[in-house]
């Protein structure tokens, strides 16, 4: 066993480190094929499988990140637009098309949130992917 630091941060703890690990690791799910089907690595919890939104999701959380881009340059797009079209019948719209830049992330971002969530499996050697939905507990009446 190693010695832990004797810093004061340190005082009233443990001063040997222990022989097991240092985190504990989850089971990999009995529904889930492990290992790989295509090139035969075996899959860890938190490296191979990640827990959240499901496909659509995913693409809709990526949108939401390209299509703020453009809502970066709406603001100087907006003032040399309107500084230019001060009369002109298009003025009224510059505006419009500035907010859509701003709420179109927003939209994006708020529909991934709303998507069902599910175990993202990667297998990181060969690339395999593939999502599996959330099993739901069965839940048991009450007893009386």
């Amino acid at each position: 066993m190693e010695d832990l630091s004797p810093h004061r941060k340190f005082k009233g703890a443990l001063t040997k480190q222990p022989l097991m690990g240092q985190y504990y690791e989850h089971p990999w799910p009995e529904d889930i094929p492990n290992p790989c089907q295509v090139c035969g690595t075996p899959f860890r919890y938190g490296f191979n499988m990640r827990i959240g939104p499901n496909r659509v999701g995913r693409i809709l959380k990526k949108a939401a990140y390209v299509s703020a881009l453009p809502a970066l340059f709406s603001p100087f797009l907006l003032i040399s637009v309107v500084d230019r079209l001060r009369d002109h019948p298009l003025n009224e719209y510059a505006a419009i098309i500035c907010i859509l830049n701003i709420a179109m992330p927003i939209f994006f971002l708020l529909g991934s949130f709303f998507m069902p969530i599910s175990r993202h499996v990667h297998c990181k050697k060969c690339g395999w992917q593939k999502d599996f939905p959330i099993l739901k507990l069965p839940v048991s009446p009450p007893k009386i």
